[in-house]
């Protein structure tokens, strides 16, 4: 599995950390991290990262603005969200305004497989929310 540049997006230190630690064992390289999404657009500048991983919930300029900001710069980018249970409802909004996909902060230890196929060579292309698991 060859080694994508992502973007961490999420206003909680200790879950980019997280995120950033199993990326890095994924073998990902972090190009940024931002604590909001007013620094999220300011840090997604070319050339843009394989993948961002994108909080809904954040101070300033939450995930659905964030994400729009970001196609808005690059209609091709390749961002998932990353949710809290009971947010479902949003998640399907963010889907529907461009993300690929969510994983849950709730199940961190099924992140690395639910990442896995949008690491591959051509994953970013050719995974699907649909096809991907959602539990």
């Amino acid at each position: 599995m060859a080694g994508k540049n992502v973007l961490i997006v999420d206003d909680s230190k200790t879950y980019r950390l997280l995120l950033g630690s199993v990326l890095r064992h994924l073998n990902c390289t972090i190009v940024g991290e931002a604590a909001d999404g007013e620094q999220a657009v300011a840090l997604y500048q070319p050339p843009f990262p394989d993948l961002v991983l994108l909080d809904i919930e954040m101070p300033r300029m939450n995930g659905i603005q964030t994400l729009k900001a970001l196609l808005a710069l690059n209609a091709r980018a390749k961002i998932i969200m990353c949710t809290s249970v009971g947010h479902q409802e949003v998640v399907e909004d963010c889907l529907l305004a461009g993300a690929i996909d969510y994983i849950r902060k709730d199940k961190m230890d099924g992140i690395p497989a639910r990442l896995e196929p949008y690491l591959e060579e051509d994953g970013l292309s050719t995974v699907t929310p649909t096809s991907a698991n959602h539990d």
